[in-house]
Order: C-alpha cells, then sequence, then structure tokens
C-alpha cells in the first residue's frame, strides 16, 4: 500500500498547477475506499472540475465587459446634446451638426417631413428646420429611458421649449417625444439617429388612420 501512495503523490507532483490541495485529499480517498475508483479517474475529475472553473471565470469577465456604463456616463453623453438643442431652437442649428455622425447611415426623422439618410440629406433637413425657428428658449428635458453600452447608447425624451415659429411673431409653446441613438466613434460619442414627433398625449385609435 505504501508503494501506492508514493505513486500517487508522485503524480500529484506532475499534475499540481491542475489539482493542487486536492492530491492529498484524493490519495487520502483512495485508500479509503480500497480502491475501488482509480487514482487517474479522481484526478480527471478534479481536472474536469477546474477546467469548469476557468471557464466559468473566463465568462464572467466577458460578461462584465459587456455591463452597461452608469447613469452618470449617459448624463454626460446628452448634455452636450441639450446644449445644442437649446441653440437650435434660437436659429442656430451649429452645435448639434456637430455632434451628428458623418457616417453614411446617419438619420434624422423629425415632425416636417420624411426620415433622411446620410450627412447631406440629414444636414438640410436641420436647415429647413431651423430657419422656421427663432427666439427660442428651452423649458425641460424629461428623460423617459436610457441605457448607454459599449458602442451604442439611446435615450428616450419629452423636449419642451418654446420659440417663434414659421411667420408668427407670437412665441408659442413646443413639445417633441424624441428617441436619439448615440454611436461611439473613433472614442467621441456621435448622434446616429434621431427621432422627434410631437406626440406627447393620448390620442384616439382614428388619428393613425390617413385621409
Amino acid at each position: 500500500m505504501s508503494g501506492i501512495c508514493g505513486l500517487a503523490w508522485s503524480l500529484c507532483g506532475v499534475v499540481a498547477s491542475f489539482v493542487g490541495a486536492a492530491c492529498a485529499s484524493a490519495s487520502a480517498f483512495l485508500i479509503g475506499l480500497g480502491a475501488r475508483k482509480s487514482f487517474v479517474d479522481i484526478i480527471r475529475e478534479r481536472c474536469h472540475d477546474g477546467r469548469i472553473q476557468g471557464l466559468a471565470r473566463r465568462a464572467g469577465a466577458e460578461a462584465r465587459l459587456e455591463e452597461p456604463m452608469s447613469g452618470s456616463d449617459l448624463d454626460r453623453v446628452v448634455e452636450q446634446y441639450h446644449r445644442a438643442l437649446d441653440a437650435f431652437v434660437r436659429g442656430d442649428p451649429e452645435l448639434q451638426k456637430k455632434l451628428f455622425s458623418r457616417r453614411d447611415d446617419v438619420s434624422l426623422a423629425n415632425p416636417l417631413g420624411l426620415p433622411a439618410r446620410g450627412w447631406s440629406a440629414v444636414e438640410q433637413t436641420m436647415e429647413r428646420a431651423v430657419s422656421q425657428l427663432r427666439e427660442g428658449e428651452p423649458i425641460n428635458f424629461e428623460r423617459i429611458s436610457g441605457y448607454v453600452g459599449t458602442e451604442l447608447a439611446y435615450t428616450v425624451e419629452i423636449e419642451r421649449a418654446r420659440a417663434k415659429v414659421g411667420g408668427s411673431d407670437e412665441v408659442s409653446p413646443i413639445s417633441l417625444r424624441v428617441t436619439t441613438i448615440f454611436r461611439l466613434e473613433d472614442g467621441q460619442w456621435k448622434v446616429l439617429h434621431r427621432h422627434a414627433d410631437p406626440i406627447t398625449s393620448p390620442r384616439p385609435i382614428e388619428s393613425i388612420v390617413q385621409v
């Protein structure tokens, strides 16, 4: 029996990096069982358990990489965007233009027409909208929802402002339901898509029927 134990301890030295302290308990367990289970079988079981634990640790690390950033990160991303929208209702689109992506898939869907895709069309849509706004001021941005991941983020908000609209000399209230998608491009967050419509209160189902 002492020869078996010596062989067992030798094997423990070879595979110590896989099973560590499990070798000693495996040898004692072997003696207690009267060799009903081979030492090799025990080693295989312990190694298998170690691989599973290693895979679990790696999976956990990868999962942590995909965890969303905190709400404060999202707040920092959209703060500059809100300042650009403040300028927009005063008739200045330049800050907002700087925040939009220049890639081919950038898009803008505002309440004044069909969605625009591509920077040239998006810029023209912005210019058309801002030409009909002046002397505006923001009221507030009501956050409905928001999320930021490793490469994409979004906000859903109600934007409220006042401005002179079209040819009117009266300041009118403006409320928009807005979804904005941001994308991380070359280390900077850019607006990939903005959708805005004036539906900010309940409406009957008949309102979706085209006449």
